[in-house]
């Protein structure tokens, strides 16, 4: 029979860590294509939306930013080991060639649950 602690140093022996790192990330980013509209969604838990730049140009869309590494609230105690760290932070910057050429003065922005949503009308000439 196989002793349940023999598992566990397994896994903690593994453990491969993410890009988190890196001087940049890139946020995972959804995009979608409307009738007269562009709709971008972007994953930015916690990150505050202070930190956020956002240039949108006729056709190109850049986003800036930074995202603090999450850490935990441990009280008096302190964290003694991390045994894996899979959440990118750091500063992040995701460019987007546009496939229309959209309004940028029309844009709209909104974060909602951790996500950036950015709403582009498409240029009609």
């Amino acid at each position: 029979m196989k002793r349940a602690s023999s598992n566990i140093g397994y896994e903690v022996t593994s453990i491969r860590f993410s890009a988190g790192f890196a001087s940049q990330w890139k946020p995972a980013m959804n995009v979608y294509r409307c009738e007269e509209r562009l709709i971008l969604c972007l994953d930015l838990a916690g990150v505050e939306p202070r930190e956020v730049q956002v240039e949108i140009q006729p056709s190109r869309l850049i986003l800036r930013g930074s995202r603090p590494p999450p850490e935990p609230e441990c009280g008096q105690h302190k964290v003694l080991q991390v045994l894996a760290m899979e959440i990118d932070y750091g500063q992040f910057r995701r460019e987007f060639a546009l496939p229309f050429e959209v309004a940028a003065a029309k844009a709209k922005k909104e974060i909602r649950d951790g996500f950036l949503w950015i709403d582009l009308p498409i240029r009609t000439h």
